[in-house]
């Protein structure tokens, strides 16, 4: 059965990439994550998918990143957005990738936004 998706998801990947963004989907996952994404109508929207089980790199190591980065044709602009302080934020942020954290804050000052939508702004600012 596939997982429910939030509901800003799909709109917020469709309005990026009517602004000239492409997505890239970096995950601590297995070999199957593709065919995951394309189940849950996502696929039109992923340029790049990288996964653990692929790389041998999990989030947060730097690595991860790096070969994300690779793979996505070294873009000249990049953010990293997800809803891990660790994992995502100071992952991304130790590869020296801004990041944004979607639905849970923190304490520290990190870049947040309590829903994926609120991304569009931030990112296109």
């Amino acid at each position: 059965m596939p997982h429910p998706l939030f509901p800003d998801a799909v709109p917020t990947f469709a309005a990026l990439s009517g602004l000239g963004w492409r997505h890239v989907l970096l995950s601590n996952h297995v070999p199957e994550l593709p065919e995951i994404v394309t189940g849950l109508g996502l696929g039109r929207y992923f340029n790049v998918i990288v996964n653990s089980a692929e790389t041998g790199y999990e989030k947060p190591h730097p690595q991860a990143f790096r070969l994300t980065l690779k793979r996505s044709g070294w873009p000249r602009s990049a953010w990293m957005i997800g809803d891990n302080p660790v994992a995502d934020v100071a992952g991304a942020v130790s590869a020296g990738l801004r990041a944004i954290l979607v639905r849970a804050p923190l304490a520290d000052g990190s870049r947040y936004v309590p829903d994926l939508a609120d991304v569009i702004d931030l990112v296109s600012g």
